[in-house]
């Protein structure tokens, strides 16, 4: 993976441990992976791929470390009372919608789209991409580069 420009902080396998247990959740193994080579930052692509659709992608959210991070995300919506239904942000596009990623046993490791004036408490906010971290992350491509 290339390297992602003002990414934060480093993260370590324990950082990712406790991350988890706050929140309760077990996080795919490509994903813990990932955030230990880049914590956050802006990919050297500006689109990925998804299963039907190509979207823009801006920048992925660091764990922890910056102003912008998905933990205070979590703790944000958590103190509104708002439920996301199982979904961890990670990413941006360049409207600020979000890329989350499912940590609910139904559809696990899929990937969805919200769009930052939709409902998350609505399941139909969440617009499916691709059914792994994986995907996602090769999936990202210069698609818009020329235009």
């Amino acid at each position: 993976m290339e390297k992602f420009e003002e990414a934060e902080q480093g993260l370590t396998s324990e950082d990712m441990s406790a991350f988890a247990a706050e929140w309760k959740i077990t996080l795919p193994r490509e994903f813990i992976e990932f955030y230990l080579q880049s914590n956050g930052g802006y990919p050297p692509f500006d689109a990925v791929e998804g299963d039907e659709y190509l979207y823009h992608i801006d920048w992925f959210l660091p764990i922890k470390y910056g102003k912008l991070t998905i933990d205070r995300l979590l703790r944000e919506n958590r103190a509104e009372g708002i439920d996301m239904k199982g979904m961890i942000p990670f990413a941006a596009d360049p409207h600020d919608n979000m890329f989350v990623l499912s940590v609910a046993p139904d559809d696990y490791g899929s990937v969805y789209i919200f769009g930052q004036e939709d409902d998350p408490g609505e399941s139909s906010s969440y617009r499916y991409v691709c059914g792994s971290f994986t995907d996602f992350i090769t999936g990202l491509t210069n698609e818009y580069q020329d235009e």
